[in-house]
């Protein structure tokens, strides 16, 4: 089975118009904290155009709130197919923030009922969070937890597998 490819994406990273060649999805930072990340329009409209699957993620801070966050995230996300939480470094802490983000972000995108997955470093995993499913990132090795998307590659760029079919992958 060949599993389809991606990359995620943030202000960080320019033009994508050549990186997302041969992939079939890319998640894209929509937020972080109450900010919008100012390259999402952009990268949304080239992924888009190249016939991919788009998600968006949101980096999760600490103060904010997970109300708040879901409230910008979901309006600034517009019509991605999957929604994500990223949930690392000092966040970690406060995983009820978390749970707060993913429970808000139902409510708010309950005319879409899109997926909802959770981020994070295998080896700093928070748990069960209230997601759908797992988006792991292991660079050294298949992750052990249960996976739906797994970031595999961190450098120069961060790639991602997903685990099924190209099919299943647009039905998701």
């Amino acid at each position: 089975m060949s599993q389809p490819t991606g990359i995620d994406v943030s202000v960080w990273q320019g033009d994508i118009s050549k990186v997302i060649v041969g992939h079939q999805f890319a998640f894209i930072r929509a937020s972080i904290s109450c900010s919008l990340d100012g390259a999402y329009a952009s990268h949304y409209a080239t992924a888009r155009k190249a016939g991919l699957v788009v998600g968006a993620y949101h980096y999760l801070v600490y103060g904010p709130g997970g109300a708040r966050q879901a409230a910008i995230f979901v309006k600034a996300a517009g019509n991605a197919d999957i929604l994500a939480l990223d949930i690392e470094s000092t966040a970690l802490r406060y995983p009820q923030v978390g749970k707060s983000f993913i429970a808000n972000l139902r409510k708010y995108d309950t005319y879409q009922h899109r997926k909802i997955l959770l981020y994070s470093s295998e080896g700093t995993w928070p748990g069960n969070l209230g997601q759908d499913g797992n988006w792991v990132a292991n660079w050294s090795s298949t992750p052990k937890i249960p996976w739906v998307f797994w970031q595999n590659q961190g450098a120069p760029l961060d790639h991602d597998v997903f685990n099924g079919t190209l099919a299943q992958l647009k039905a998701y």
